[in-house]
């Protein structure tokens, strides 16, 4: 997850990590619109909505496991607000 939000990030897409205690997992959060046909889950974390993206899965963007989709129990954890970058070793 901190790889891809770091990755996503420096090519400017608005990310956030989110965490759960309950379900002991990370995941991202992404401001866009996803295709689905389905009611897309999303945490709201400053007035922006943020799509559930777990990127260890099949899934798509917006969809969760039904065992850990309650977006209750995620806590937006890092946000674009942190001032990082992709550094590159010569």
């Amino acid at each position: 997850s901190v790889f891809l939000f770091t990755v996503l990030k420096h090519y400017g897409y608005d990310v956030v990590i989110l965490n759960s205690r309950l379900y002991q997992h990370s995941i991202l959060g992404i401001n866009l619109v996803p295709e689905s046909t389905t009611i897309p889950l999303y945490k709201k974390h400053n007035y922006t909505k943020y799509y559930a993206w777990e990127a260890t899965g099949p899934l798509s963007l917006g969809l969760l496991n039904p065992e850990y989709n309650n977006m209750r129990e995620w806590d937006v954890v890092l946000d674009n607000d942190l001032n990082c970058s992709v550094t590159y070793l010569n």
